[in-house]
């Protein structure tokens, strides 16, 4: 592999140069500053995929998205024969992943057969993700309007992020987007906004369960242990009650062969939890990794370096004492316990997800340390922001 030729380049650097500067400056009000978060982010892919790009940092997995995606476009199928072609979808995807297919597809479409195509798509989902989490933390979590603007730039530049949407077609970045979108819903629902927060979430599971197919359980299953306390049931029965239905619905789309894998699987691939949750956190180690995930070394010495921040800033959140913050801490801790003893799935990649759970501690972490100790005070706000 080697770089590519800029002029194929220009339209996916230009779309993210004005989907970039459009969020900014919508969201800071700052024209400079959107102008320079535009020009890094466009900048960046630029230059990577023009001049740098030899294919060290492509797995298997992103060259099987390509090919499948690239096999959609030349069966001609559209957007409006997906329902009616899927058993032919299922079977490129070999019934696993179909939605990141079709979005690599959609990506070929749009900007041509390349790698960069769907890297280009990635990079603006970073956008939407930092725009989304914005405004989720302007609900829930960060309340000073200069916090809500610096908060913004630091996931809109946040290493992990920026590394993972750059260098690899991988479906971990659409994941996480779709884990900040469910995350949304439940401020909203919690808002007591059932419709809107229902339509997000429906559509963000629906998406999810064709990607990633267990994360709205995890999801779910952290809804209800977020309001199992006994002291408070009567008020909280409602909120289980959905949770339990939404549950069964769930499952209940999980035929017996598929829940048989997932016993079997789990199985296998047990591991002790105390070494497992270690591994999950810490990995990798920075400037230890093998070749092919180098480019994670910077961004591994950040997040090292972060630790302390972030377990501060979880310990902040975690005395909020909202709804939404309480469930925020449970969704956390449910997914770090089932990556713990689950040993296949223990590398950095399934910790992308998370990315914007780790921006939010570590951004009120070092916010709190910065202001030797003193936090912002926790006033939740309850209006609509920009959606």
């Amino acid at each position: 592999m080697h770089p590519f030729p800029i002029e194929t380049l220009i339209i996916p650097s230009l779309l993210i140069f004005i989907v970039t500067f459009i969020v900014s400056l919508s969201f800071t009000g700052l024209f400079g500053t959107s102008t320079l978060v535009s020009t890094l982010k466009s900048g960046i892919f630029l230059f990577y995929y023009g001049a740098i790009f030899d294919g060290t940092y492509t797995f298997s997995d992103d060259i099987v998205y390509m090919e499948g995606g690239h096999d959609i476009i030349k069966s001609g199928i559209n957007i409006l024969d997906i329902g009616s072609n899927w058993d032919y979808l299922a079977g490129i995807s070999h019934g696993e992943h179909v939605t990141y297919y079709l979005y690599n597809a959609f990506a070929f479409y749009s900007f041509g057969y390349g790698y960069y195509a769907p890297v280009s798509l990635n990079v603006v989902l970073t956008v939407l993700i930092a725009w989304i989490g914005a405004i989720v933390a302007k609900r829930e979590f960060i309340f000073t309007r200069n916090s809500q603007i610096y908060f913004f730039i630091f996931l809109l530049l946040h290493p992990d992020i920026l590394a993972w949407s750059n260098i690899m077609n991988g479906k971990d970045i659409l994941v996480l987007f779709l884990h900040v979108i469910l995350l949304l819903s439940f401020s909203l629902f919690f808002e007591k906004r059932w419709h809107l927060g229902a339509i997000i979430a429906t559509c963000g599971c629906f998406v999810l369960f064709y990607l990633r197919f267990y994360v709205p359980l995890m999801f779910i299953s952290a809804f209800i242990f977020s309001n199992m306390s006994y002291k408070q049931l009567r008020t909280k029965l409602p909120y289980l009650l959905v949770g339990l239905l939404f549950a069964y619905f769930l499952l209940s789309r999980f035929n017996s062969h598929l829940v048989n894998y997932i016993y079997v699987l789990i199985s296998e691939n047990f591991v002790n939890p105390i070494f497992g949750l270690i591994r999950f956190i810490l990995t990798p180690v920075p400037f230890h990794t093998e070749t092919a995930y180098s480019f994670l070394d910077f961004p591994a010495l950040f997040h090292w370096l972060m630790f302390i921040p972030a377990y501060l800033g979880f310990r902040i959140v975690s005395k909020f004492r909202t709804k939404f913050s309480k469930f925020f801490i449970t969704y956390v801790l449910v997914f770090i316990a089932l990556y713990s003893v689950f040993g296949k799935l223990q590398g950095p990649r399934h910790r992308v997800q998370l990315d914007y759970a780790w921006a939010v501690f570590q951004f009120i972490g070092i916010s709190s340390i910065l202001a030797q100790g003193r936090y912002v005070r926790v006033t939740p706000v309850f209006r609509p922001y920009g959606y």
